[in-house]
């Protein structure tokens, strides 16, 4: 009766944010009287230690540098995507030939590369590069219209960007001792699923009693409703720049 979907394409602040909303939703139904509150604490335990974790990745000195160098090598391929965009109507025969071969391979990797998450993003420019140096139509369609500087660019910000990537992903593996947000996901889904589960439940047994179930079909619903939003967001993220998600209740 609660819609399942792919937890795992959150990342982390998004997570946190769909577990305060769950929280706040199951807190509406009266966790003690509706006999779910010892799986609505197991989950709420989790909310300082994803929160801790997501504070910790971000002091991070090279959080900073990383943002930056990220930003540098989304402007690198949209202007690179405008610029060959526009050479499609170029008044040149030859021009807008060359532009249509360039234009026609940059579409086969999404309508908006910049928007994709920071390692799919790092994959395809990096292919991109590649099938530059491999591709000799490629090659030279792109060498024709003057564009080797662009894919230098992106060459360049998208390496500088991979090295402090995983410089970032090295240092925080040095404290063996802090809990990561990626080895707190799993327990925390778990506990999410068990909390789902038992109002599923609690539900069900309401119903086949004759008792009252309309707190519980209220939270049912809301968190369906809550679901929706995220898989909405889910959705938004594979084609355009990422969606904003639903602030925490409170």
């Amino acid at each position: 009766m609660i819609k399942k979907f792919s937890m795992g394409k959150l990342i982390s602040t998004e997570l946190y944010q769909f577990f305060v909303l769950i929280i706040g939703i199951v807190d509406a139904a009266n966790p003690v009287v509706s006999k779910l509150k010892a799986e609505r604490d197991a989950l709420f335990a989790f909310l300082p230690k994803l929160q801790a974790a997501i504070n910790r990745e971000k002091a991070f000195a090279l959080t900073k540098i990383i943002e930056a160098l990220d930003t540098r090598r989304d402007n690198a391929i949209s202007g690179f995507v405008m610029w060959v965009t526009s050479l499609t109507k170029h008044p040149n025969a030859a021009t807008k030939a060359a532009a249509l071969v360039v234009k026609q391979y940059l579409d086969t990797h999404g309508s908006n590369i910049y928007a994709l998450n920071y390692q799919a993003e790092s994959a395809v420019l990096s292919k991109i590069v590649a099938d530059y140096n491999s591709n000799a139509s490629l090659k030279a369609a792109i060498d024709s219209l003057g564009g080797k500087d662009w894919i230098d660019e992106i060459d360049a910000a998208n390496t500088a960007f991979i090295t402090a990537f995983q410089q970032r992903s090295s240092d925080m593996g040095v404290d063996a001792n802090a809990e990561s947000f990626y080895k707190l996901r799993t327990p925390a889904n778990e506990a999410y699923k068990e909390l789902t589960d038992i109002v599923v439940s609690r539900y069900k047994t309401a119903k086949a009693d004759g008792i009252d179930t309309t707190a519980l079909k209220k939270c049912i619903d809301d968190m369906n409703a809550t679901i929706v939003q995220y898989q909405q967001l889910i959705e938004a993220t594979k084609t355009s720049t990422p969606a904003t998600p639903p602030p925490p209740a409170g």
